[in-house]
Parts: structure tokens; C-alpha cells; sequence
């Protein structure tokens, strides 16, 4: 009902409301005004006084340019804030170098590079908290956030905005605003994610806010109404939904937020859900005639299309029909004319921060209206035997779907780029604390030098403590070295080059679900492969959910060659249970390739997960032809196979095992039937 659940695709970066929840320092919002409002700069007067600046004063106008440029030119502002960055890093006042940094990231973000956003906003953060300046802090950390959430990055959007620094700001600011600004903020970004219960909490205690403090502005208390009832629509309680829409249609009708035109909408949700159609049907009517009084064009075409859906369950398709068209031209004006509403101020005041109008979303935006009007469309003049308008529509269907796959693509490709930006950085800190806590133990070296005999007992401390440094970074070196080979082995050329290969047939056979199901699974193993490769223990939950997806993407592969199955020991608690990440996928992949891909008939593959006493065993099984047949298929193709696999493996173990209590165990058994006929192979780690 809700619209992140009629667009699925971008179900966590669609904004119901376009109310993004991101402070702004020292917030002073007059009851009339809504959330964002453009400054008004003379450009102008500013351009022609750069060239006569110098110091700190040419910095200022830089960074006034570039906020004024960034969503009239963006090109220009990037080209400010690049002169800007590099005229910074010739000065020794670090504010100003964290300043540009900001700036730069800003400038990024609003080009839809969000990779490099994050690369030169997150040092401008780190700075920021170094330095104490906290009245800056939520400014700052929106880039970041609203750059997570539009690369695709949800996971590290929620983990970066629930952090500790955000929390401590939390208790740092007494006043009721800030607090109740970021309490919203942080339930809006569970919201999106499909956490209405998490996320209903912190709106609770908005609403608690609001009855301490007369000083909430009307338009908060009303947009944080919006998001209670939908919190509660999502969890299927609609009369407390019915409850705080109605108290925000009581505020949006006091105070004609005409950038808040979602109230009517959600009480006719609410109805809906308690199956009182009349009201519901009421309301939504009353929704599309304000949308269409005030221009509201995204929230015009949603209530259409919740509207049309009901007259159609209700078999008036002739309605149905006009108000699918209508969501239609509204997905289209959108997509084309990148708003949401028709008059450009009111599309400003929609917004709670300028960082959050990008115009890929708009586009994302429109081509889901337009896609699913046109596929209600031909389901029902296929239905009423309309054979070529249902043609038509559908044909307009997969021009529209193709267009927005090719942004979902992009889109997929960049969340892997801005997490593997974020992996590296990681590791370029770790690495240089290392080098850094070296650096300070050759120093001390060198200084007990100088004491002589005295100080030769110390310094021969020294060499002890260092030579077991040295020995645990030369540990951690061989385990960084031996998970990229993993990485390597696992997600090789060949899984890479087939599937995407299958993607691309899926497209060119016009079977856009196929293709985008194949996608998600695809993107989703390659992120769960990057984050665990980090990781020297992630849970049993992660490891099984890597395992399942893998299976899933080779049955596309080879959909009539095997079956496979996941057994898990009940007593087992798969989020509490720690081991080792990827310790079973090689022998999955030699199950498949080299056991079951040479069998004339389908096979099947086990993976087990057993409680034995203390330990945990993990086993591995196929009927595939076995490991000599196997060998002897090899040769007889005259193909130079090694199988790397399990010498992998067994250095991961023999490192983990040197570095913990307890030991792992790997066994791998050549399974023969009762006439000694080989029948399979059987893997067995033993935890």
C-alpha cells in the first residue's frame, strides 16, 4: 500500500514523503516555513570578485560558489571545489583544509559520484571530531549518510548513523530541537530499511519531545505523524496508523503545508487495512483532487494508482483504467522534468536539505510509475480481451524496465565500488597504525643505544617485544595474502563471466525478472564475499545465507544438473556461532564442477551444520563421480587442471589454529557404494 512497497527496486532509497530527517546546525525554522529553502547568492557578484581575493577571504567565496552552483550547475561547482582542495592543501590551518574537504565531498555528491564523495567527506568528519567542532557534525555526516543510501550502501548508512559519535552528539545537545531532530533522523533511516519496529521507537520518543516542548516546529510534529502511521501501517496496526494521520492532517490543515500533501493518503491507507473501503476510497479521492490543486505530481500519481487498484479488485476497470493512465503521465513528468512538484519553490520546500535532490532519484522515480501502470495496464486489457492495448502496454513495460535495469545496474556497480572504497580505507588505517606503532618501537631502539651497558637488558626486551610483533604482523600479512587468494579462487573468471553472461541472456531474452533476480542475488554474494574477506569470524547466520545464495546463482547456471540442501542442527543459535568465513565454498564449487557436472543424471549436494558435544562439524556432501573419475575425466580432455582449492584451506587452517585455543579439523572422505563403486566425496570440518 505504502509506496515503498509498490517500488520494490529502489524500496530502500525511495523517499514516501521526501522528508529526509538531517540536522542542520543552529536550526532556527520559523513555523511558516517548511524544510528546505535555496539561499539566495548573487553568483555574479562573486565571480567577479575571486580573481581579486586572496587568503582566507578567496577560501570563503569558493566554498559560497560552491553551495551556490550545486544543484543549478553542478560541473561548476565540482571545477570551484577542486580549486578550492588544492589551493587548501598549501595551508597549515586544518579547518579550513577540513572545510574543503567537506566541500569537495558536497560538490561529488551532487555530480552522483558518491564514491568520492565519501572519500573526502569521511576525512573532513574525522577531522571535525578531532578538532571539537560538533555544531558541525550532522551537516557533515548527511553527506556521507545521504551518499551510503544512494550508492546502494543501506547497511552502511544504518551502521554509520548509529554510531557512537552520533549518539554522544545526541546527549550533547540539551535543547529540544536538536534532540527531537536527531531521534526522527535515525528512525527515518530504520524506516527505509524495512525496520518499522526499531524505527517506531525512535518516533516515540519524538513524540514524547513534543509534549515536553512547545518549540517543535508544527511541520516536524506533522512529518513525524506521517511516519508513525506508516511505521504502523507497516506492522499491520491501523488504528494506531489511522491515529497519528490523522493528527497530521489536523496540523497540515491548520498550517497548509502544501509541501506535505501526504496525510489524506495515509488515512485511506489505514482504512484500507482495516477493509473499510468506502472511507478509504473517501480519502483517496480527496488526496488525488489536493495533489492535483497544488501540483504534487509524485503523491497525485500514488494515490491514482492506490485508488485504481481498488476500483479494479472491485471490477470497475473503466475507472481503473483512467486513473493507471493518469499515474502514467505523472511517472513520465517526473522522470522528464525531474520534480516531484510542479512549481520549483514548492519542490525545494519538499525537500528537508538540498543534499537530498539528486537527479538520478527523480528519474528512478518516474520510470517505476511508468512501469507499474503500464503492467496493470496490460494485466487488465489482457483481461478483457483487449489483446493489442495489452501488447501495447506491455511493450511500453519493458521499454521502461530495460531504461531503469541499465540505471540498477549502474547503481549495483557503484554500491560495490563505494563498499570496496570503504574496505580499503579501513585497511590503509590499519596498516598505517602498524607502520606507525613500528616506527615508535625503531625509535626507542635507537635511544636505548645511547645508555650503554646499563640500558643493554632493556634493550634487549625491546628485540623480544618487537620480534613478536614483527611475528604477528608477518601472521597478519599471510592471512590478508591468503583471503585475497581465496577471494580469487572463489569468485574466479569463469562464476564472473558466467554470470554475467546469464544476466546479459536474460535481457536479450526480454525476462527482465529473471535477470534482475539473478542481479540481486549476484550483487548480494559479491558484497557478502567483500565483507567477509575482512572478517576472521563472521556468524554461522552469514555464512549459511553466502552459502545458499552461491547455490542458488550455479542452479541458474545449471538448472537441471542438481538439487541441493542446507541442514542446520536445532540446537545450534546461527546468529551467536562464530566460524571461520568461506571455509566451505571451494569444495562446494569442486562438488559442482568436477562431481556432479559429469554425472548423466542430477545429483544433489548436502551441506550439514551438526552440534557434536563442544564442537561444531560442518560437512560437505555430493554423488558426484568421485575424485579419481574426476582426475581421469581431466586427463582424458587433455585439460591442465589444479585444483588449488584445498591447499587453500588447509593454510587458513593451520594459521587460524596457530593463533587460537581451540583447533579446527578438516577431513576428505571418497564416499563407494555397497559393490566399492565410487558414489561422491564427503567434506568434514570439525570446529
Amino acid at each position: 500500500m505504502t509506496c515503498s512497497k509498490m517500488i520494490t527496486s529502489i524500496k530502500n532509497s525511495l523517499l514516501r514523503f521526501g522528508l529526509i530527517i538531517i540536522l542542520v546546525s543552529n536550526i532556527t525554522i520559523a513555523f511558516s516555513q517548511l524544510y528546505y529553502t535555496e539561499p539566495e547568492i548573487n553568483t555574479d557578484s562573486l565571480e567577479m570578485f575571486l580573481p581579486h581575493s586572496s587568503g582566507l577571504e578567496r577560501m570563503s567565496i569558493f566554498h559560497q560558489l560552491v553551495n551556490a552552483y550545486k544543484l543549478t550547475n553542478p560541473i561548476r561547482s565540482l571545477e570551484l571545489a577542486k580549486k578550492s582542495f588544492e589551493l587548501s592543501q598549501e595551508q597549515e590551518d586544518e579547518e579550513i583544509i577540513m572545510e574543503s574537504n567537506y566541500h569537495l565531498g558536497l560538490a561529488y555528491h551532487f555530480n552522483g559520484d558518491y564514491d568520492s564523495s565519501i572519500r573526502y567527506s569521511l576525512p573532513a568528519i574525522e577531522k571535525l571530531i578531532q578538532l571539537g567542532i560538533y555544531e558541525k557534525y550532522i551537516p557533515y555526516a548527511s553527506i556521507v549518510i545521504l551518499s551510503y543510501f544512494y550508492s546502494g550502501n543501506f547497511d552502511l548508512a544504518i551502521k554509520y548513523v548509529t554510531n557512537d559519535k552520533v549518539l554522544s552528539e545526541l546527549e550533547y545537545f540539551q535543547s529540544a530541537i536538536p534532540r527531537f531532530d536527531l531521534y526522527i533522523r535515525i528512525g527515518w533511516v530504520y524506516k527505509l530499511a524495512g525496520n518499522y519496529h526499531k524505527a517506531k521507537l525512535y518516533f516515540l520518543k519524538c513524540v514524547e519531545i513534543e509534549n515536553e516542548s512547545e518549540i517543535i516546529p508544527p511541520a516536524h510534529r506533522c512529518l513525524n505523524g506521517l511516519h508513525l502511521s506508516d511505521c504502523y501501517t507497516g506492522i499491520q496496526k491501523f488504528d494506531s496508523a489511522l491515529y497519528y494521520a490523522k493528527k497530521a492532517n489536523h496540523l497540515q490543515e491548520k498550517y497548509s503545508f502544501n509541501a506535505i500533501p501526504a496525510a489524506l493518503d495515509c488515512i485511506a491507507q489505514a482504512y484500507e487495512g482495516m477493509e473499510k473501503m468506502d472511507s478509504a476510497i473517501y480519502y483517496y479521492k480527496n488526496s488525488i483532487k489536493l495533489t492535483n490543486q497544488i501540483g504534487a505530481v509524485m503523491q497525485h500519481g500514488e494515490s491514482c494508482w492506490s485508488l485504481g487498484r481498488i476500483y479494479y479488485q472491485q471490477g470497475n476497470t473503466e475507472y481503473a483504467i483512467e486513473l493507471f493512465h493518469k499515474m502514467i503521465q505523472d511517472g513520465k513528468w517526473i522522470a522528464d522534468n525531474q520534480r516531484f512538484f510542479i512549481d520549483s519553490i514548492t519542490n525545494y520546500d519538499y525537500w528537508y536539505s538540498s543534499e537530498q535532490i539528486v537527479n538520478p532519484f527523480y528519474i528512478k522515480t518516474g520510470y517505476n510509475y511508468m512501469i507499474i501502470g503500464y503492467q496493470l495496464l496490460s494485466k487488465i486489457y489482457k483481461v478483457n480481451g483487449q489483446t493489442e492495448k495489452a501488447f501495447e502496454s506491455l511493450s511500453n513495460y519493458l521499454d521502461v524496465k530495460n531504461k531503469l535495469d541499465k540505471i540498477d545496474k549502474q547503481d549495483a556497480v557503484m554500491a560495490v565500488n563505494v563498499k570496496f572504497e570503504v574496505d580499503q580505507k579501513n585497511q590503509r588505517i590499519s596498516l598505517l597504525e602498524q607502520q606507525n606503532e613500528l616506527q615508535h618501537y625503531r625509535i626507542r631502539q635507537n635511544r636505548f643505544y645511547l645508555l650503554g651497558l646499563g640500558g643493554l637488558i632493556i634493550i634487549m626486551g625491546l628485540f623480544v617485544l618487537l620480534f613478536i610483533r614483527q611475528n604477528k604482523l608477518k601472521t597478519e600479512q599471510e592471512k590478508t595474502a591468503l583471503q585475497q587468494k581465496l577471494l580469487r579462487s572463489q569468485m574466479n573468471p569463469h562464476f564472473i563471466f558466467n554470470s554475467l553472461s546469464s544476466i546479459q541472456n536474460s535481457i536479450i531474452n526480454e525476462e527482465p525478472k529473471k535477470a534482475s533476480k539473478y542481479l540481486a542475488r549476484f550483487s548480494k554474494l559479491v558484497r557478502s564475499i567483500l565483507d567477509s574477506t575482512v572478517e576472521e569470524f563472521i556468524p554461522m547466520e552469514q555464512e549459511i545465507s553466502t552459502i545458499e545464495n552461491y547455490l542458488e546463482l550455479q542452479k541458474i547456471r545449471f538448472p537441471d544438473k542438481f538439487d541441493f540442501t542446507i541442514e542446520v542442527d536445532e540446537q545450534l543459535d546461527t546468529e551467536s556461532v562464530q566460524i571461520p568465513p568461506m571455509l566451505t565454498q571451494p569444495f562446494i564449487e569442486n562438488s559442482i564442477e568436477h562431481g556432479i557436472k559429469h554425472r548423466n543424471s542430477r545429483g544433489n549436494i548436502k551441506v550439514r551444520f551438526l552440534k557434536k558435544e563442544s564442537s561444531l562439524v560442518v560437512e560437505v556432501e555430493d554423488d558426484g563421480v568421485g575424485r579419481e573419475k574426476a582426475k581421469e575425466i581431466l586427463v582424458e580432455q587433455n585439460i591442465n587442471h589444479k585444483s588449488i582449492a584445498t591447499v587453500i584451506t588447509q593454510e587458513r587452517i593451520r594459521i587460524l589454529n596457530k593463533k587460537l585455543k581451540s583447533k579446527i579439523s578438516m577431513d576428505i572422505i571418497d564416499l563407494v557404494d555397497e559393490k566399492g563403486v565410487p558414489s561422491g566425496t564427503k567434506v568434514v570440518f570439525e570446529i
